[in-house]
This record gives C-alpha cells, structure tokens and sequence, in this order.
C-alpha cells in the first residue's frame, strides 16, 4: 500500500508498510508534473502521473475523486486519455 499526500507545492508518496518504508518517499514538485490521467491497470484502472522523471502509477479502484482533487489543487489532469 502506498499512502498519497498531495498539496499545491508537491506530490509525495510513501509506503505504508515492507521493503518500500527504506526506500522511499518519492516526491514529484508541481513543476515536474506534465500530465495526470487514469489508465488501465491490472484488476482496475490506475492514475498515471507523467513527470520530468520517470512516471509513477497509482492503483485504485476508483481514479476519479484523486483526479477531481488534484485537479483543484492545479495540477493538469487530462480527463480524455486513457493510454
């Protein structure tokens, strides 16, 4: 599980538990992000956040209330592409 704090500045990603607590966080700044859009994912669709690094994928079961608020925060989400 990886637990998601997102605020206008920044997008930071930590795992909630194994390997993951030693190797992260992981931080995207707002000026990073390029795009933010849902995608396909293996049992249910994931939210796609491209960045000047590589890209991070979230699994949920339901990428629309994620969207909805980080687009409110500024981010740019693209409601359209499903890649």
């Amino acid at each position: 599980m990886i637990e998601l704090t997102a605020t206008p500045e920044r997008l930071e990603f930590m795992a909630r538990f194994g390997l993951g607590l030693f190797v992260g966080p992981w931080r995207f700044e707002r000026k990073q992000v390029t795009r933010i859009f849902a995608g396909p994912g293996w049992f249910s669709d994931c939210l796609r956040i491209q960045a000047d690094h590589p890209d991070m994928k979230v699994f949920t079961y339901s990428p629309a209330p994620l969207m909805l608020t980080l687009e409110e925060l500024g981010y740019p989400v693209d409601w359209i592409s499903r890649q």
